[in-house]
């Protein structure tokens, strides 16, 4: 029975350790760049969020108090927000018109729906029922869930390139030249 060539056995073991070294490397790169999308991502969400809130709630305070000054005209300078007030005698229509709406508590709520052209949007209502008037402040988010739909496509992207890019910077370091006696070839001579 033939025996193995001894000085085969520790090439083999060589092959599967470089393959082991570059594995664990391409993992730890995916692991980090995954974990580091993940940590960007959840900040700009609550930070994110935290501005829309804080935003909502300056706002319907501001227009609450428009509209105590003068009821039949309260305005609202932003265009991505559209104000609504109903007295006692409309809170039936709020019930039969938005019957989501009218089951809210008071703070700030995020709803989505289908509008007219049978488009998905998604806003933010903020919500204060007063004995006197219910307002009702909505805020469209559709365009910031697409900027985040892009973000997160982008995040994605990047932990797969990165994924890559260790894989070929690591397999690139393990396969370097050898020299006809076993020792690297150095190429900064």
């Amino acid at each position: 029975m033939p025996q193995a060539d001894p000085a085969r056995r520790p090439r083999r073991y060589r092959r599967q350790l470089r393959s082991r070294i570059i594995l664990s490397f391409v993992l730890l790169g995916f692991g980090l760049t995954a974990l580091f999308a993940y940590a960007v991502d959840k900040v700009r969400n609550q930070v994110e969020d935290k501005l829309v809130v804080d935003l909502m709630n300056r706002n319907i305070d501001l227009y609450a108090q428009q509209y105590a000054r003068d009821p039949l005209n309260p305005s609202l300078p932003v265009d991505q927000i559209r104000a609504f007030a109903f007295t006692p005698d409309k809170f039936e229509s709020v019930r039969e018109n938005q019957p989501q709406w009218y089951e809210l508590p008071d703070g700030i709520h995020g709803l989505s729906g289908v509008d007219e052209s049978g488009a998905a949007f998604s806003y933010k209502l903020a919500v204060r029922k007063t004995p006197q008037v219910w307002f009702f402040l909505a805020y469209d988010m559709t365009q910031t869930m697409r900027g985040q739909e892009q973000f997160n496509r982008a995040i994605y992207g990047a932990v797969i390139v990165f994924t890559l890019l260790s894989l070929l910077e690591k397999s690139c370091l393990m396969t370097g030249r050898r020299s006809t006696n076993g020792n690297p070839v150095s190429s900064l001579r």
